[in-house]
């Protein structure tokens, strides 16, 4: 299993998720996409645009009132355009504020690696995926390893393009591979310390609970946007993902698919991994690999939406942060450990 590489993409200072998080101004370039763009007036008839960009680690809002310098060009700009915009950053009330910054129409490979992220997101993503192929190589020669890698590489460019929702947790572009990679580092330690657990099963049914979100949370090939589709609203991505896994399984050799228990497993796994019926599984976990798989997926989940409400959230007193839904209203922080 190999990984593929991106291109390099000029880029210095924070990206939009950090700049978010940067109440005094910061020099940046922001290599991003106009995700939209609309014309306004203020009470008073002043004009101004309202952009809306993204990098892939987050999406913000800019408002370009018409003394700036860089009113006339951005009049010019159009959904979709990528530009390096070079300048002091903060963010404000209302989105990111910038009185200096001047944007540059990035092309070619610029305008490719875009796509792929800020310089560290796009390391830790590449990084997740490694983990994560890692992790399948380590498994028994089985039916199940078969499986996986089949899926991975099968399907890596949508996999690794996919997002893990559409708000709340790894809701970007790479954030299924984010997501499914540290559920399935959980899963290993896990198995560790649970023994009776299949470590083979747990893990595979990691990689494959969430696939359907290729389909239901998928980005265009050139954008930062997550179209509907009729397929994903009729199904949902557990229902889909069931169908993965049985058309895969029917690409095994013929000796391999008539010892069908496996797949059932996954499948049940797959089914079961929102926990409650009301929660949208249609059967509740009755393994106790898919009891573990609910558990994990919930945890990274949670311990996803603390750390982006820790990195962009309003302070509100000494070691309490503005908990963005469905967190608490409040969350609390302590003093890191990292050095």
């Amino acid at each position: 299993m190999t990984m593929n590489t991106d291109p390099v993409l000029p880029h210095s200072g924070p990206s939009v998720l950090g700049l978010l998080s940067c109440h005094s101004p910061t020099p940046a370039i922001l290599c991003c996409q106009i995700v939209e763009m609309e014309r306004k007036e203020t009470k008073e008839k002043k004009p101004y645009v309202r952009l809306k960009v993204s990098d892939g680690s987050a999406t913000a809002e800019l408002s370009v009132w018409s003394d700036h310098a860089a009113f006339a060009v951005v009049l010019s700009m159009t959904k979709g355009q990528c530009y390096a915009m070079e300048g002091t950053f903060h963010a404000g009330k209302y989105g990111l504020e910038s009185k200096d910054w001047m944007p540059r129409l990035l092309s070619g490979e610029e305008h490719d690696a875009v796509f792929a992220g800020p310089p560290e997101l796009r390391i830790k993503q590449a990084n997740d995926w490694a983990a994560l192929i890692s992790l399948v190589e380590s498994l028994p020669d089985s039916s199940l390893r078969t499986l996986a890698g089949m899926l991975l590489m099968g399907s890596e460019e949508p996999y690794r393009r996919a997002g893990a929702a559409r708000g709340n947790h790894h809701a970007r572009r790479g954030g299924l591979v984010e997501h499914v990679s540290f559920m399935a580092q959980t899963a290993d330690a896990i198995c560790r310390v649970y023994p009776e657990l299949r470590r083979d099963l747990l893990i595979v049914a990691v990689i494959f609970h969430d696939c359907g979100k290729m389909i239901e949370n998928q980005y265009e090939r050139e954008g930062f946007e997550m179209p509907f589709s009729f397929r994903a609203e009729a199904y949902g991505h557990i229902l889909i993902g069931i169908e993965m896994v049985r058309t895969l399984w029917k690409k095994l050799p013929e000796e391999a698919q008539k010892d069908d228990l496996m797949m059932h497993a996954l499948c049940h796994c797959i089914a079961a991994h929102h926990g409650e019926l009301e929660w949208g599984s249609p059967v509740q976990p009755k393994l106790p690999e898919a009891a573990a798989l609910h558990y994990i997926d919930q945890i990274d989940a949670k311990l996803e939406m603390f750390r982006q409400a820790k990195a962009i959230g309003k302070e509100l007193a000494p070691g309490v942060l503005d908990g963005p839904r469905p967190l608490p209203r409040t969350i609390l922080t302590l003093p890191s450990l990292l050095t």
